[in-house]
């Protein structure tokens, strides 16, 4: 008998139990289930199939609509074998720090990152406002700010008042570049490290630029 599909597109062919339930007694006589076991491996590749095809999640989480699974790692069995080979304990799998913008789950664009690296990239463009990532206006001198948040502390580092928006998110790129640097240090993957050095650099700026141009010139 075929097993059920996980999120209508998995197929779980991994010839073990992947979680272990332990029964245990509780007052009024009902009882209980505990999780002694659950398949790390199996539980990476569920929360990455609920990512992009669980209708609730979506729901929750529109940014991650179009956001699809290679066609290998719909087995379960093949994502659990390339997942064998990577540093992923106290980790989280990643999408975009490898490839920037990828809707793709696959070896090719992911990866496991620390939490640290992954706040550290996050935008939030959807807070931002009216202005570019990193500026505010500081309505008390009619100057824009700009704010850099450390992803080790968890703080936000001020870095002075400018006359123009632009003056203060290159500003925010450039101490975001710095940061850039002691994240990637604290990383394993060789890929991730090479992608966090020239995260935010004036390069990447430039091929962001002139990337968006061809796309509203299209």
């Amino acid at each position: 008998m075929m097993k059920k599909l996980v999120c209508g597109v998995g197929v779980n062919d991994l010839p073990y139990r992947t979680q272990v339930f332990e029964e245990l007694p509780k007052n009024g006589g009902k009882r209980v289930q505990k999780t002694v076991f659950k398949c790390p491996y199996y539980a990476a590749w569920v929360h990455m199939l609920e990512r992009c095809y669980s209708e609730r999640f979506l729901e929750r989480n529109q940014n991650y609509i179009g956001t699809s699974v290679c066609s290998e790692w719909l087995y379960a069995s093949e994502f659990k074998k390339w997942m064998e080979q990577q540093d992923w304990e106290g980790k989280s799998l990643d999408k975009d720090i490898i490839a920037p913008g990828s809707k793709l789950y696959s070896p090719e664009t992911c990866a496991f990152v620390l939490a640290a690296t992954n706040t550290f990239v996050i935008a939030c463009d959807a807070s931002r406002g009216e202005f570019p990532v990193g500026v505010s206006l500081f309505k008390q001198t009619g100057k824009y700010h700009a704010q850099c948040r450390n992803p080790f502390t968890g703080e936000r580092g001020h870095l002075g008042l400018f006359s123009t928006p632009k003056e203060a998110h290159e500003a925010w790129r450039k101490r975001k570049h710095e940061i850039a640097q002691l994240v990637a240090a604290t990383e394993s993957d060789p890929r991730v490290v090479e992608a966090l050095k020239k995260r935010y650099s004036f390069e990447e700026y430039l091929d962001d630029m002139l990337r968006f141009r061809e796309i509203f010139v299209e």
